[in-house]
């Protein structure tokens, strides 16, 4: 390529090439465990990256400690000052949810060809991964597989969490996630209150369900149908996000009832005002 091009040169297009991250947690659905992968891609990685490293001075860690919400090292106070912080982050994000009721590397096989189907759908000639350590464990197979892919992966990595902060973003969105199924599942109870920044100074009390529901409506990839912006329009009161087979893909033997259940309004989330 030349150093210098004539400004009437005919220019190559660049591809678009996405990047996410990927990380793991399990669940249980009709008493059977899942795997549960989570995914995000970061509009902004560095303004991102700047307020987790914000967050962790504020916590008095040291470098390379790692922030996990559900973390025995975490007093209440400090997983409550994680939250707020930290889950306003995941609704400028586009995230990924797949549950498997096989092992991470079926359900990341899954995962990479949701990212495929995003970016046939959204835009983009290929994308790049970084997943956390031990998620695909036949490298030659898991290649294989992914790499007839179109679009297709043009790179990724496994990395230890420890060093990558993104990567921990994405199990704190992973958890948070996994704690929504947990409400519906029974293993977890919704109605617990607790003292959130719901607004901007102003501390509230609300229902912890509600509260992961408000940060996160806006992450899953999914299609919304109905919004026309006029309230006198019937659809107006119909303005949902469908996640179901976009952002959100669940593989089980349990029946469709109980998947749904588990996956109640994760499935759907209602896109209208809650104020």
């Amino acid at each position: 390529m030349p150093l210098y091009v004539h400004p009437d040169s005919v220019h190559k297009r660049i591809p678009l090439i996405r990047h996410f991250y990927v990380d793991d947690s399990v669940c249980e659905i009709a008493g059977q465990r899942h795997v549960l992968l989570g995914a995000l891609e970061f509009p902004d990685p560095n303004l991102v990256m700047g307020r987790f490293l914000t967050c962790r001075e504020d916590l008095g860690l040291r470098p390379f400690e790692e922030i996990k919400w559900n973390s025995s090292g975490f007093t209440a106070g400090q997983r409550s000052f994680i939250t707020d912080a930290l889950l306003p982050i995941f609704n400028g994000c586009t995230g990924f949810l797949v549950v498997h009721c096989k092992d991470k590397q079926s359900a990341v096989i899954e995962l990479f060809r949701q990212f495929s189907d995003y970016c046939r759908s959204e835009g983009g000639d290929g994308f790049e991964v970084t997943l956390d350590e031990n998620i695909v464990r036949d490298v030659h197979a898991f290649s294989d597989r992914v790499t007839r892919l179109i679009p297709g992966p043009v790179a990724w990595a496994a990395v230890d969490s420890r060093y990558n902060p993104l990567i921990q973003l994405t199990d704190l969105f992973v958890g948070f996630n996994k704690r929504r199924i947990d409400f519906n599942t029974g293993h977890a109870d919704p109605r617990k209150v607790i003292e959130v920044e719901f607004y901007e100074g102003e501390k509230s009390r609300l229902e912890i369900s509600y509260y992961l529901f408000a940060g996160l409506r806006h992450s899953l990839w999914g299609k919304v149908h109905g919004l026309s912006g006029d309230p006198e329009c019937p659809s107006y009161a119909n303005a949902f996000k469908h996640n179901l087979g976009y952002g959100l893909r669940v593989f089980s033997p349990v029946s469709r009832e109980k998947k749904l259940a588990a996956v109640d309004r994760l499935g759907e989330e209602f896109m209208g005002c809650i104020h």
